[in-house]
């Protein structure tokens, strides 16, 4: 897991639940990769947070992925491939 990728939604959630960002415009230009993301790396942060003894760790992303996948469904595991594998491959290009 990239922790980049993380350290940014985290960022984008710190601003979203402290409404310093639109919202709008926040969902509507980072859900999808927020939900994808979330999803990709919820085991990894669950480890995260229980290796640290600290259940804050990516939590404002946490809130932020949930918030803006109320108006979306889950993604099923073929769908969560389909969005990682497209996301390696913009890595290749």
């Amino acid at each position: 897991m990239n922790d980049d990728v993380l350290n940014f939604f985290e960022a984008i959630g710190v601003l979203y639940n402290r409404n310093l960002l639109n919202k709008e415009l926040a969902e509507s230009s980072f859900s999808y990769w927020a939900v994808g993301y979330w999803e990709a790396a919820r085991v990894y942060i669950g480890d995260e947070r229980r290796i640290e003894h600290d259940e804050s760790i990516y939590g404002d992303f946490e809130a932020f992925a949930k918030a803006t996948q109320k108006r979306k469904p889950l993604l099923s595991d073929a769908e969560l491939k389909d969005f990682l594998a497209a996301e390696k491959a913009l890595e290749i290009e």
